[in-house]
């Protein structure tokens, strides 16, 4: 399954979660028209991509020196780049071009032309003397502005003697914790539960009996929730470190159907794991009909499931009949009700947001980032392009709950001066570099000598470590080193 037709099908599944709370799952379906306190309710809980938003498309080319040096161009949204970012005085250069996709460029953005100003999208680039230097080019603020997500980058330079290793992270930031998440879930579901009580009792109390309903809500679809969103949560959080893989997704789709079947909800999915909307809109109404009940003992009307569906906005319909218009008021008067009125629901609903869905829960951001290393690449979690270029494409989504990280190791041979391993330079490639590393990275003594035989242009000093030390271990490191830089028969 790809991943844009899973993230579909996630989005629905979530909804389906949201039965446990009810009419607040309702409110997510596609098109629908909501006021903003209603969209923070469901967002409470609801970790869902939206649909319909525009997309970002942010690019990012950068190039490491052995020396510790970055050079980074970019192209991404004007409207989301930082104002300080888009000052020439951070940049070498700058300029604007209209919307670049991912279809539509691959690369490179200096030689893009650029007008004065008028485009949608901004380029720019620059060379810094370190990472710490880089403009911050991206900022995005949570729901309650309480965080920052950023790009965070952490680099480190080891001199290895005969190597030099380079070691690159950069992390798209979001700040949820399974502890929090957890706790402002059941929070979310409290006040939902609170005002959707208030609202039924308020606008249906005299002809019908929803006590049953609120009771499965607050326990069976309480339960459902929590158990659908931590799989979400859990299977965020194993891809928060590496690429998407739609493998992933299938496997979260399996569980989202045998999940849904221990819950009773059967027949939602199609054999290739898609949701059935019109099996969807099924299950609720038999749900309403169990757990509603008229006061007179007549079976429950059609009407009034049309309407129930019709407030919430499910159905699609603008529910403009006299009970759903009712619900609807009601569902105002409920929350004005609350201690702090609309206002501190609001506030409230936004914190819970944030705890939530972070800054990335909900987004429409797609990024490329493409970067070349000094040396060979010998570890990354993206998609290796030759020896020294990496490419990581993924979507903002994938930095929630804690963050996305890209990495890559590189290592570069600084054996030129030595005359004596011209032939092992010949026939080095990336598994011999991770040999001599391996041997090396974790003895300082042997790092030291190596640095004299860079030095001095031959082998001698690591000849005689490995003939005078009292230490087995570093002879025995130094002796396979020899075997491994030069032919046996020159030793």
């Amino acid at each position: 399954m790809s991943e844009v037709s899973f993230c579909r099908n996630n989005s629905v599944v979530v909804r389906i979660a949201m039965w446990s709370v009810f009419l607040h799952c309702l409110y997510v379906i596609k098109g629908a028209q909501m006021k903003s306190i209603y969209r923070c309710l469901v967002m409470v809980i609801c970790v869902a991509a939206l649909s319909g938003c525009k997309v970002g498309y942010f690019h990012a080319e950068t190039t490491l020196s052995s020396d510790g040096s970055v050079e980074r161009a970019i192209l991404q949204p004007k409207s989301k780049t930082p104002d300080a970012a888009r000052e020439p005085v951070s940049w070498e250069k700058t300029g604007f071009t209209a919307e670049k996709s991912f279809d539509d460029f691959a690369g490179d953005i200096r030689k893009l032309p650029l007008a004065d100003d008028g485009n949608d999208y901004f380029a720019a680039w620059t060379k810094v003397a370190s990472a710490n230097d880089l403009p911050e080019h991206f900022a995005k603020l949570s729901g309650d502005e309480s965080f920052t997500s950023r790009f965070e980058r952490q680099f480190e330079r080891r001199d290895l003697g005969l190597l030099i290793e380079f070691v690159w992270e950069e992390t798209l930031t979001d700040v949820v914790t399974l502890d929090e998440f957890r706790k402002a879930r059941v929070e979310g579901i409290e006040l939902f539960v609170r005002i959707l009580e208030t609202t039924l009792n308020q606008a249906l109390d005299e002809e019908y009996d929803t006590t049953k309903l609120i009771d499965w809500i607050r326990n069976e679809g309480a339960a459902f929730a929590m158990d659908a969103t931590d799989l979400v949560y859990d299977f965020a959080r194993a891809k928060a470190r590496s690429l998407p893989d739609n493998s992933h997704d299938d496997v979260r789709t399996r569980q989202f159907v045998t999940l849904c079947e221990e819950y009773g909800f059967m027949g939602l999915f199609d054999e290739s794991g898609s949701l059935q909307q019109e099996a969807v809109l099924k299950l609720a109404e038999s749900i309403i009909q169990k757990t509603v009940e008229r006061r007179d003992g007549k079976p429950l009307d059609a009407e009034l499931i049309r309407d129930l569906l019709d407030a919430s906005g499910w159905s699609g319909n603008d529910g403009q009949s006299p009970v759903a218009e009712r619900l609807k008021g009601e569902w105002k008067r409920a929350i004005e009700a609350q201690p702090g009125g609309s206002e501190a629901v609001e506030k409230q609903a936004k914190n819970l947001v944030a705890r939530i869905q972070g800054v990335h829960g909900v987004s429409t951001e797609k990024f490329r980032f493409v970067m070349t290393f000094p040396g060979v690449v010998v570890q990354t979690n993206g998609v290796l392009v030759s020896d020294d270029r990496v490419s990581w494409q993924f979507s903002g989504s994938d930095a929630w709950p804690a963050g996305f990280s890209m990495t890559g190791r590189s290592l570069l041979d600084e054996s030129g001066k030595i005359d004596e391993l011209k032939k092992w330079r010949e026939t080095v490639h990336r598994e011999t570099l991770l040999r001599v590393r391996d041997l090396v990275s974790k003895d300082q003594q042997l790092i030291e000598v190596l640095k004299k035989c860079r030095a001095t242009g031959n082998l001698t000093p690591l000849r005689e470590l490995a003939d005078s030390s009292d230490d087995g271990d570093i002879v025995d490191r130094s002796r396979r080193l020899l075997t491994l830089l030069v032919p046996v028969d020159d030793n």
